[in-house]
């Protein structure tokens, strides 16, 4: 007879297993660190966490930057892409944009006919200087070649597939694109293959549909709109209409069709509503 503790340690290591067969993230990844630059005024800290584990091992990245211990606002805009569902949103603050020079350039492992890609950052004046601005975009120019660098080799851990196989992913991006002096103009930006979702500064919804491709205008829908939590709640609310967008056939679009969107992404992140 094995003793009860052995038993009951066994029993649980198979309770375990049959968690992470089961749920596929159960062991939740965890921010890792990828870069910490010594900025004049602080430190500027990199970090990235893998999610949505899928059951080929590899996941999607979710960045985040913090520049003296503040957690700073970032979009993906695009390099050199003025097509851009979201683009106009930068050029709302072009004089207070310190471009950091992620340029196309040759390589073996670069294909040279794609620009270089990185995030935008908002730093607020509320915040921020200007010339605190200006010293850390200095330095991250100066630094920019050992950052692609970092970029590009480090993997980042995940969390567990549906197998009991740890994921790893790489990160997408040749470094930082941007620093903006000033407020974020947007709540959220999510990107899917044809529609971009974005929620404004004052909570209006909409739907990008480019279906026509970058050298046409997105058509670009009201959707809806984002409201506070209900109390004990932590999730925004988006009250959603049933809206049409022209593909090569009408789409009508409603708070069903959001649940399922983007992965399910909405719908872990907001409690979605009819209109």
């Amino acid at each position: 007879m094995l003793p009860f503790a052995l038993k009951f340690g066994a029993l649980l290591a198979l309770l375990l297993l049959g968690l992470a067969l089961v749920l596929p993230s159960v062991a939740l990844a965890r921010p890792q660190i990828i870069a910490r630059l010594a900025a004049p005024d602080g430190e500027l800290l990199i970090e990235a966490e893998a999610h949505s584990p899928n059951a080929a091992g590899s996941s999607h990245i979710r960045m985040r930057y913090r520049y003296r211990g503040i957690e700073l606002t970032y979009f993906d805009f695009g390099q050199n892409k003025p097509n851009s569902a979201v683009y106009p949103y930068l050029l709302r603050d072009e004089a207070q944009i310190r471009d950091l020079g992620l340029n196309p350039r040759t390589g073996h492992w670069y294909n040279p006919s794609y620009p270089q890609s990185g995030h935008t950052l908002y730093l607020p004046p509320s915040q921020f200087s200007a010339a605190e601005v200006d010293r850390l975009a200095d330095h991250i120019r100066k630094n920019k070649e050992q950052l692609r660098d970092i970029f590009k080799s480090t993997p980042v851990r995940g969390s567990f597939a549906l197998s009991v196989v740890k994921t790893t992913a790489r990160i997408p991006y040749d470094g930082i694109a941007r620093l903006v002096h000033a407020a974020p103009p947007l709540n959220t930006v999510l990107y899917g293959d044809r529609l971009t979702f974005v929620i404004e500064q004052d909570g209006r919804v909409l739907l990008y549909n480019s279906y026509r491709g970058e050298r046409h205008p997105p058509e670009i829908v009201t959707w809806g709109q984002m409201l506070p939590p209900r109390k004990g709640s932590r999730k925004p609310r988006l009250r959603l209409r049933a809206v049409t967008v022209h593909e090569d056939e009408p789409r009508t679009f409603d708070s069903g069709f959001a649940k399922k969107l983007f992965g399910g992404r909405l719908r872990k992140d907001y409690e979605i509503l009819p209109w």
